[in-house]
């Protein structure tokens, strides 16, 4: 499978979120100083006290988004592993988080990370929590995730519209791919929806659609090149 990634820029974005937690924190310290002395300074010192919590806070969500390890590209990397190279996943480059292209279709694969069961129930995804793997608790509807997923949809159409012109239409696969050990998919419902373990299976025998021709993808790959990861 061809894997497409700017590396460098998520190395990037790792190192900008680890300076801005420990600067943050360090910055709070100094604020704790200057606390200590002159009442003057107090001011002073509630105002990097306000800066270091934001750049602390900032800085720590950015490590959780973007992990050395974990990651969803990641996850799914390994989950797809072993797909031949008429496979190509492109990773945070075209508008979306995930979009993979098969010689069966265009898919855009949306990770999910709770835990529970999920359930379609008419046009609307359900999660109902687990104990010891028994439904418990009150069902909730997903509204947010199945929107988020459909938006990443539109934004892939209209980056690969930019790209590749000469399409009236793009016939894209959106996916929910539940990564979280302890989720159950116990229905289908209008977005294909699959558990990670189940996912190259689902992909081999994703329904036919308006896959990209060599020529399309063969562009496509070029002007990512340079972001081409090896195996």
């Amino acid at each position: 499978m061809q894997r497409y990634m700017n590396i460098r820029r998520i190395d990037r974005i790792r190192r900008a979120s680890k300076v801005l937690t420990y600067g943050g924190l360090a910055v709070m310290v100094v604020a704790l100083v200057i606390s200590f002395g002159q009442a003057r300074d107090l001011g002073t010192a509630l105002g990097l006290s306000l800066i270091g919590l934001l750049s602390s806070q900032l800085g720590t969500v950015m490590m959780r988004r973007w992990p050395d390890r974990g990651r969803s590209d990641q996850v799914l990397d390994a989950a797809l592993k072993g797909l031949d190279g008429r496979h190509a996943v492109f990773h945070y480059l075209l508008g979306c988080r995930h979009a993979l292209f098969t010689p069966r279709g265009s898919a855009l694969l949306f990770p999910v990370g709770e835990p529970g069961m999920f359930e379609w129930r008419g046009a609307e995804l359900w999660r109902t929590p687990l104990k010891q793997g028994v439904p418990s608790g009150r069902p909730a509807p997903m509204r947010s995730t199945t929107a988020h997923a459909a938006q990443e949809v539109t934004a892939l159409q209209e980056d690969l519209s930019r790209r590749i012109p000469g399409r009236q239409a793009w016939d894209i696969t959106p996916i929910l791919v539940f990564v979280h050990p302890e989720a159950r998919v116990e229905s289908e419902g209008p977005m294909a929806a699959v558990h990670l373990k189940k996912l190259k299976e689902f992909i081999r025998h994703l329904p036919r659609h308006a896959p990209l021709s060599d020529a399309e993808l063969g562009s496509l790959a070029a002007r990512f090149e340079r972001f081409r990861v090896s195996a």
